[in-house]
């Protein structure tokens, strides 16, 4: 019974028709950080960050599509202090990501972001590695048929070894050339 069900949802699948294509990304993006070490009370960071990426599209027959990016990303953590008079220090970071989202028709989606990070902190010789999730309702405003700026309001939560956490809120501009791959 169970072989019938995936025979019958990969016969569903394949008679879908597809189309795909290939895009290339360039975008920034304005966070703010809560950041709290376990001993200190929490602080605010400003985040910006520059990002290359390189992906594709998979048209899900007019009802949206199913997008892959990944590249590369540079940006910069400003320091903070806290209440009690603790400095939260600022970081420079180079890191790697990849993303995946559902777009539907209207434009309207949601993108999770998975990215591993070098960070050098400043006034300092510490580099310390760390993950990020991102998860972000997306729209996407076009511009041409085959250039588009994509919007999106990520949450992250930061995985660092020097902090207790580190959740941000920002405003993502993406601007995507597709080009045809047919």
């Amino acid at each position: 019974m169970k072989r019938l069900a995936v025979l019958t949802v990969f016969v569903a699948v394949a008679l879908v028709p597809l189309s795909a294509d290939i895009a290339v990304t360039v975008g920034s993006r304005q966070a703010g950080l809560v950041v709290k070490d376990t001993r200190f009370e929490p602080g605010l960071q400003l985040a910006s960050e520059l990002r290359l990426g390189l992906g594709g599209s998979v048209d899900l027959a007019g009802t949206g599509e199913i997008q892959i990016d990944g590249g590369a990303s540079i940006g910069t953590v400003g320091a903070s202090g806290s209440p009690a008079g603790v400095v939260y220090r600022g970081l420079a970071t180079r890191a790697l990501w990849m993303a995946g989202a559902l777009v539907g028709g209207t434009g309207r989606g949601l993108a999770v972001t998975v990215v591993g990070s070098l960070a050098s902190y400043e006034l300092s010789t510490l580099v310390a590695v760390h993950g990020e999730v991102e998860i972000a309702a997306l729209w996407t405003t076009e511009i041409a048929r085959r250039l588009s700026i994509r919007w999106s309001v990520p949450v992250s939560y930061q995985f660092r070894d020097d902090l207790q956490y580190g959740v941000g809120l920002g405003l993502r501009a993406d601007l995507r050339v597709e080009i045809s791959a047919q």
